[in-house]
């Protein structure tokens, strides 16, 4: 079974294995995405029943909202624990993959605390070591989900029938509605090359994750060149720009401004384009520096001067 499997996996394991001094996990991030311990009783805003309620303390937990999905809610951990007393294997089983999940180092509450944790000792090794763990979540499903089957099954009634609709209430997710991308005038094919010609480099602001950079490239018909944008894994070069790196996780960065600047004059940058979302100070601190500045189609742009 396995060779049939590695040759329909190999167009993605070729690359990864020839990138690999390109793309790779940022050193931080096993650390930053792992789940606080906190999480598995309390609800962040993904869950409907008690998820804003929670929000002052959920918004601390590491990582974004997506990777804190250790959530599994007073009456399953109270079902957990009664059942899966005396059965050794699959206790330890579910056991280890939620210690697995807390990451190197713990975090409480948000706070990183600083103390090792079992992953510590995977976090150094090739291909594993680039997991989140965080997302070692997954696995505990697998043995959960068997686990409330049987418990359920192995004495049928009302009152697990209530213990039941308990778990799936307190699990139930928040309504998100689909929200459109949305489509930009000046990314329309063709409008961006007809403003500042064809085989431009640009940086879209914002940068990184709250970036909508590469919808419009597409939209654009691929127009125009990034220097950055959201990627997954941002490049080995970007990840040595600390400061680009924390406005790509959407953190504070001092003098932001100057830092974009010099990030555009060393990538080759030609334009800035700052839309609606950009920050009001860092969109202050481009209008200062005294590049060429223009108002297209609802956004602004900067041209950088030429070395």
């Amino acid at each position: 079974v396995v060779p049939p499997l590695l040759v329909l996996v190999s167009p993605l394991l070729w690359p990864m294995v020839m990138g690999r001094n390109d793309m790779h996990l940022p050193a931080a991030w096993p650390d930053y995405f792992s789940t606080d311990p906190l999480n598995f009783i309390v609800p962040t805003a993904t869950t409907w029943l008690g998820g804003t309620l929670c929000a002052p303390l959920s918004h601390r937990f590491a990582g974004l909202v997506g990777e804190q999905a250790g959530y599994l809610g007073l009456p399953l951990v109270v079902l957990l624990w009664g059942y899966l007393r005396g059965r050794g294997y699959l206790a330890w089983l579910l056991g280890g993959v939620l210690v697995a999940s807390l990451g190197p180092h713990l975090w409480l509450g948000g706070v990183e605390t600083g103390l090792p944790m079992p992953w510590a000792l995977f976090h150094a090794l090739p291909l594993l070591g680039n997991a989140l763990p965080a997302r070692l979540m997954l696995f505990a499903g697998v043995v959960i989900a068997p686990v409330g089957a049987l418990w359920l099954a192995e004495a049928f009634g009302w009152r697990r029938l209530l213990g039941a609709g308990l778990v799936v209430l307190t699990l139930w997710p928040a309504p998100r509605p689909a929200v459109p991308r949305p489509d930009a005038p000046l990314f329309a094919p063709g409008r961006l090359v007809s403003v500042i010609g064809a085989g431009q480099s640009v940086l879209v602001l914002p940068v990184g994750f709250h970036s909508e950079a590469t919808y419009w490239q597409a939209q654009s018909g691929f127009g125009f060149k990034l220097t950055s944008a959201y990627l997954g894994f941002p490049p080995v070069a970007l990840q040595r720009d600390h400061a680009m790196m924390k406005a790509y996780l959407g953190l504070p960065v001092p003098n932001l401004a100057a830092q974009i600047e010099a990030y555009a004059r060393r990538t080759g940058t030609g334009y800035i384009i700052a839309t609606p979302q950009t920050p009001p100070d860092l969109l202050a601190g481009l209008g200062a520096s005294g590049w060429g500045e223009r108002d297209v189609d609802g956004m602004k742009l900067f041209q950088v001067p030429r070395p």
